[in-house]
């Protein structure tokens, strides 16, 4: 995954859940997307309002101090001219409880992060690469 850019959510929300939002369009006719996805706590990724994926708890519990998992979902059915990647996420593991007891929170991070690239590959054999960054909106609910 080339995006290399977590978005954090604010230090100050005490929302459940962070809601990442990145708009775009795209004027080529599409061959294939491949959307890549991870988070600092657990996510739910959309693609104008429909679901990439029927699991749940992505990307999985780790050991967040050495490493990360991601996903990969083609969803080039997902994709049109214009378009929402819309990336919920919620504490987890990472920001959450962890343990059966619920008394303690926050064991690997205070807030929640998201990083995503969607590769979309033309028809006519270009690239692009949309990818998390600072024009990506954070919503909080």
């Amino acid at each position: 995954m080339d995006g290399r850019n977590f978005i954090k959510s604010p230090a100050e929300t005490v929302s459940e859940v962070i809601e990442f939002r990145k708009k775009f369009s795209l004027d080529k006719e599409i061959k294939s997307a491949i959307l890549y996805a991870s988070a600092i706590g657990v996510y739910d990724a959309k693609i104008n309002g429909r679901n990439v994926t029927d699991s749940v708890l992505n990307p999985g519990f780790t050991y967040y101090p050495k490493r990360t998992q991601y996903q990969e979902y083609d969803v080039t059915e997902l994709i049109s001219k214009e378009n929402e990647i819309s990336i919920e996420v919620g504490n987890g593991w990472a920001a959450g409880f962890f343990s059966y007891k619920c008394d303690f929170k926050g064991s690997y991070t205070d807030h929640v992060s998201v990083i995503a690239e969607l590769s979309v590959t033309y028809a006519d054999g270009t690239s692009e690469l949309i990818t998390t960054d600072h024009t990506w909106e954070i919503y909080t609910t």
